[in-house]
């Protein structure tokens, strides 16, 4: 049975506490993971779309692209490459955005916490080579407003795409990358620390800036990089209570420590995970 987003309680999980010191943050640390190469390009698996989400769901998509490449400061583009049939899988080098309205699978976490996922693999330089996105319709129910108890499309899949394109959380209030959701349409316009994390991660002439500063941090339990494997993180969102939320980061190690602090609408959490290249299952929300 779907859950509306009303029905969930609020908490931002940052690693030490709530702080309102801005910055954004890359999904890891260290690695500062980003593509190599622009456009990147993406599928979309159109018949995964639910019927009523058809009209809007895919353009949704294509409009949160836009508004990450819209800052004059960055050169960051993506090209929607049209249909696929595929569904996700774990490092094989194309990117897929689709929905699961049937049986949400065991390996990203629990049907009614997590709203939706975005798997980012990169290797031990940091380029990123493959990330699919995941919607929730299973435990939850979209719109493209906000209302109603359900959640806006855009303004998950504007979030989820900044994890795309290598952005962790940060803990300054209204931005797009804010690990929580407040309802509405709010999440659609990027806010001033976003359009500093794509344009240092994505600049006008290619100069790479790691990090701006200390904010929620891209990574939960810092751990050290790999370097046999690519990398991989998960980035989703959840009902705090639960173990699992907008996990995007990558490296050696354990899930770190995890707060949560009561404010909106979805509980995010931080883990690293290190999946060999040729790993089967997709990066497990814990």
């Amino acid at each position: 049975m779907r859950r509306p987003a009303a029905l969930l309680a609020a908490a931002l999980a940052l690693l030490a506490g709530a702080r309102e010191a801005a910055a954004w943050a890359p999904l890891d640390l260290e690695a500062v993971p980003r593509w190599g190469e622009l456009p990147v390009r993406y599928h979309i698996h159109r018949k995964s779309i639910p019927g009523p989400l058809s009209g809007f769901a895919a353009a949704a998509i294509e409009a949160g692209f836009a508004a990450w490449s819209s800052p004059a400061c960055t050169a960051w583009q993506t090209e929607l490459l049209g249909d696929t049939d595929d569904g996700h899988a774990f490092d094989d080098g194309k990117n897929v955005f689709l929905w699961i309205s049937d049986v949400w699978p065991d390996e990203l976490g629990a049907a009614d916490s997590i709203i939706a996922i975005t798997m980012p693999v990169w290797d031990a330089d940091g380029v990123i080579g493959d990330a699919d996105m995941v919607f929730n319709d299973v435990g939850f129910c979209w719109n493209d407003t906000g209302e109603g108890g359900c959640i806006d499309v855009r303004s998950i899949a504007t979030h989820e795409e900044g994890h795309f394109l290598g952005l962790g959380h940060t803990n300054v209030r209204g931005a797009t990358m804010l690990g929580s959701y407040p309802g509405g349409t709010s999440a659609r316009t990027l806010e001033d620390d976003d359009v500093e994390g794509v344009c240092a991660l994505y600049p006008i002439g290619g100069t790479a800036v790691a990090n701006s500063g200390a904010g929620a941090g891209g990574a939960g339990g810092v751990a050290p990089g790999g370097e046999d494997g690519p990398q991989s993180g998960a980035g989703g969102v959840e009902e705090p209570g639960s173990d699992a939320g907008c996990s995007c980061s990558g490296g050696r190690g354990s899930p770190g420590s995890r707060g949560a602090l009561p404010l909106a609408a979805l509980g995010v959490l931080l883990s690293r995970r290190l999946h060999r290249r040729g790993a089967a299952q997709a990066p497990r929300e814990r």
